[in-house]
């Protein structure tokens, strides 16, 4: 399952980590450039609703945008958030 975020801010820097529904969390991830999307894969989900938060790293600020999360056989399901 490839989760994928960008931000608004073309000049702004987040990070990206994902919490399952058993509450577990994977390390935040830095695509290493500014206003870069930031992407993790995740192989066998487990099903259930799992949360997305984007950080900030350097000049992130107040994030709003879109998160995707997809999968194989098209399923795709968006939304927006904000931290």
């Amino acid at each position: 399952m490839p989760v994928t975020a960008g931000s608004s801010h073309p000049a702004g820097d987040c990070t990206l980590s994902l919490t399952d529904p058993n509450g577990k969390k994977t390390p935040p991830v830095d695509s290493g450039g500014a206003g870069a999307a930031e992407s993790i894969t995740t192989k066998q989900p487990t099903p259930g609703e799992w949360t997305a938060t984007v950080g900030d790293f350097a000049g992130c600020g107040s994030w709003s945008g879109r998160v995707l999360f997809t999968g194989a056989g098209g399923f795709v399901t968006s939304g927006a958030a904000d931290t």
